[in-house]
């Protein structure tokens, strides 16, 4: 499930069929403060600039997933999400990533998701 958000910002997020944001939800488990605080300044940043923030900015390490899904490395966080229409981002998925390679289960929930919104008309 999925909902757009209901302020003027470029980042949305996803939200599930009991309107739970998937993506916040994450981010407030996050133990480490730095990472918290890293997390949630480059999100911000995300949501006021949108897409030109992830092409422009060389601090932040983008990594292609699969057709149109992308992963945004923070720290030891990984957040999976595709472009929408004009310079708009939505978050799939997040989740922490220990190893080189992204777990298939991340990268198919992402899929999952993408597919979801898309056939929605998001």
């Amino acid at each position: 499930m999925y909902q757009k958000s209901e302020r003027e910002g470029y980042l949305h997020t996803y939200k599930n069929s009991n309107n739970i944001d998937q993506i916040v939800k994450y981010i407030e488990t996050i133990e480490n403060p730095k990472e918290y605080a890293n997390v949630r300044e480059t999100l911000a940043k995300i949501d006021r600039e949108g897409a030109k923030y992830l092409v422009l900015k060389d601090e932040i390490v983008v990594n292609s997933l699969g057709t149109n899904i992308f992963e945004i490395k923070i720290d030891t966080n990984r957040f999976a999400y595709c472009y929408l229409y004009g310079n708009g981002v939505f978050i799939l998925h997040a989740f922490r990533k220990r190893t080189q390679k992204t777990p298939q289960r991340d990268k198919k929930l992402a899929i999952k998701r993408y597919r979801e919104i898309k056939m929605k008309g998001f």
